[in-house]
């Protein structure tokens, strides 16, 4: 007698977050160029740390608002001999504690669904990207208009987060209205998450021959 087979399980929470940085490290991988990557949400710096390995061209700084998660993940630097050209700093994400064009690369992932405040979140990180620089969000989001959630792969946020119609509308009234990119990125079951590519192409260069002196 044939055994029946049950519903597919789910993937697991440490799956689905798996899958995402993969994802998320596969892009960083395809960027060409070093430079400065800035990580906004480190959290205790594994991500952080495992972008390093796969990136060692790169100069690495992670920025998260907790103290304890910054001290952790500074202590796993230090663990892996990587504070040379990683480290950790305490930042609003807001009010980004960085000069004008300072990275080639940002990523993160939650944070635009999560921001008190998105709009300044978006104007920061395209202060702080340097010309042709590029910023890899991840989002885990309801497809479309749906109701928001708190969404199963970051901390809870003790309310709800945003849709995707609401962040697609954040960026669309940002200085990266005409250079974001939106896809869906299927993350196992039924499941997907939002991958923005947010850019800031370089300006043209200036003719010599356009301006007139007086």
């Amino acid at each position: 007698m044939a055994s029946r087979s049950g519903p597919t399980p789910e993937p697991s929470r440490e799956e689905l977050r798996a899958a995402l940085h993969e994802r998320l490290v596969d892009r960083i991988r395809s960027v060409k160029g070093g430079g400065c990557l800035i990580h906004l949400a480190c959290g205790s710096g594994t991500f952080t740390l495992h972008i390093a390995e796969a990136r060692p061209d790169l100069e690495i700084l992670g920025l998260d608002t907790s103290t304890d998660r910054l001290r952790k993940a500074t202590e796993a630097a230090t663990r892996m001999a990587a504070t040379g050209r990683v480290r950790f700093e305490r930042a609003d994400f807001s009010v980004l504690p960085l000069p004008d064009r300072t990275a080639s690369i940002l990523v993160a992932v939650g944070v635009l669904g999560a921001a008190v405040n998105p709009r300044a979140v978006v104007s920061e990180i395209h202060r702080v990207l340097a010309n042709d620089g590029i910023a890899i969000l991840m989002e885990d989001v309801p497809e479309g208009g749906s109701q928001a959630h708190r969404g199963t792969l970051l901390p809870s946020l003790g309310r709800l987060g945003r849709d995707e119609k609401a962040i697609r509308e954040l960026v669309a009234r940002s200085p990266f209205h005409t250079d974001a990119t939106f896809t869906r990125q299927p993350l196992g079951g039924d499941r997907s998450f939002l991958e923005i590519t947010l850019e800031r192409p370089a300006p043209p260069p200036r003719d010599p021959t356009s301006w007139r002196s007086s």
